[in-house]
């Protein structure tokens, strides 16, 4: 078994503090890096109708730790989630559910079932390999630039 030690250079020791005091906004700037192309992708997969659902998706939600990151990439509106894994609506007080369509008709129904248009998880599955090599990226030019 072979040992190695490094004894002593002050410049080096400076450095090498530099850098660990660095390694949280580091960690946050390749995350954030990193998570771009996922936002982008879901963006493109979403049911579009109006457009807010796409306008929502964001990264966001950022903690950074002594050696860790963490963010949440998706949208903070109620029906994403029936949108991307499906949902059956019931009327909660009223025998039935009411709206009108474009034309201005009424329409009534005891329930309406929305199928599944995933599109988070796809774009998570499809640009993984981007997302890890663009923070791999990020982390390597942040730590080549620590004077």
């Amino acid at each position: 078994m072979y040992s190695v030690t490094l004894i002593g250079d002050t410049a080096v020791r400076a450095r090498l503090s530099r850098m660990r005091a660095a390694v949280p906004r580091m960690l946050g700037v390749a995350l954030t890096a990193g998570a771009l192309p996922l936002v982008n992708r879901a963006k493109q997969l979403c049911p579009y109708k109006t457009g807010n659902l796409r306008r929502s998706i964001h990264f966001g939600d950022l903690i950074l730790g002594p050696g860790f990151a963490e963010g949440k990439a998706g949208t903070n509106l109620e029906y994403a989630a029936a949108q991307e894994r499906g949902a059956t609506i019931v009327p909660k007080t009223a025998k039935a559910l009411h709206w009108k369509t474009d034309s201005g008709k009424d329409v009534f129904a005891r329930r309406v079932t929305i199928p599944p248009h995933p599109y988070m998880r796809p774009a998570a599955d499809e640009t993984f390999p981007v997302v890890a090599s663009t923070i791999a990226r990020s982390l390597a030019l942040q730590l080549v630039r620590v004077p």
